[in-house]
């Protein structure tokens, strides 16, 4: 489902109160802080609709340490910190994201393998 894009006309606090009430935008963005730079960066775009299911996210983190592992026979693989705990993101445009122990756990038990796609195209 696309995101809430502001309409010919519409003011900003229009615009803002609608996405804020959006069902979509709370069920996506439960958290009032997210829903509100998420609504304020659509405001700031005036851009085609995003679709929810195909949207890039990115979480960019200060410190990551990630590196390259080739080994012959065996695929290439990214070892390393790319989600370290506890630490706060870059600003993500009005918010910051900070992953807890546990965050991976249940990926991590289902059948092990955790793919690092570049661009999300695997």
């Amino acid at each position: 489902m696309p995101l809430p894009t502001p309409r010919e006309g519409e003011t900003e606090t229009d615009f803002v109160g609608r996405c804020m009430a959006s069902e979509i935008m709370q069920a996506e963005y439960p958290d009032q802080k997210q829903r509100a730079a998420v609504c304020h960066g659509q405001w700031d775009e005036r851009s085609e609709p995003v679709d929810i299911e195909t949207r890039e996210e990115r979480r960019l983190y200060a410190e990551q340490e990630i590196r390259i592992v080739k080994a012959e026979g065996k695929p290439t693989r990214l070892v390393g910190l790319a989600a370290p705990f506890n630490g706060l993101s870059v600003d993500l445009g009005g918010f910051r994201e900070r992953i807890l122990p546990g965050a991976f756990d249940a990926v991590l038990e289902s059948d092990g393998e955790v793919r690092a796609d570049v661009e999300h195209q695997g």
